[in-house]
């Protein structure tokens, strides 16, 4: 788990990425991975669950955002439903930009669960998932 610049810094560029790994689900079922509405719908609450299950996590590690943090997100998931990349950007504004200390403990729990994660959807491919997520809701 990486912000998109720090990713660019490591020579993992998000477009070269996304060249690898196709979009999981999209308007263009021919370069989507999934294209049935069954696997649609399938792959698309996994990604809910995800999230879902990383929100508790964070919640179970102690971890709080001062204020509802909006974030965009890509993840990038092996063929066996392994996580290879989360690269993520904050995108809130003074005054609810995300602190380094904030960012540094977000970075560090999503690194810590993604070693025990697995996506329960798989493929013949390597896929990807995106979307701008707000965290602090509840």
């Amino acid at each position: 788990a990486m912000t998109i610049l720090e990713a660019e810094g490591k020579g993992i560029l998000f477009d070269s990425l996304s060249l690898e790994y196709n979009s999981a689900v999209g308007i263009d079922t021919v370069n989507s991975v999934f294209k049935n509405e069954t696997d649609k719908e399938k792959a698309i609450i996994a990604y809910q669950n995800l999230l879902d299950d990383f929100g508790k996590f964070l919640k179970k590690n102690n971890f709080k955002w001062p204020f509802a943090t909006t974030c965009f997100q890509k993840v990038f998931f092996r063929e066996d439903g392994n996580i290879d990349y989360f690269l993520f950007n904050f995108l809130g504004e003074p005054p609810y930009e995300v602190s380094a200390d904030q960012e540094k403990k977000f970075k560090e729990l999503m690194n810590e669960f993604i070693k025990s994660y697995k996506y329960p959807v798989t493929a013949n491919m390597k896929f990807a998932q995106c979307g701008t997520v707000v965290y602090g809701m509840k």
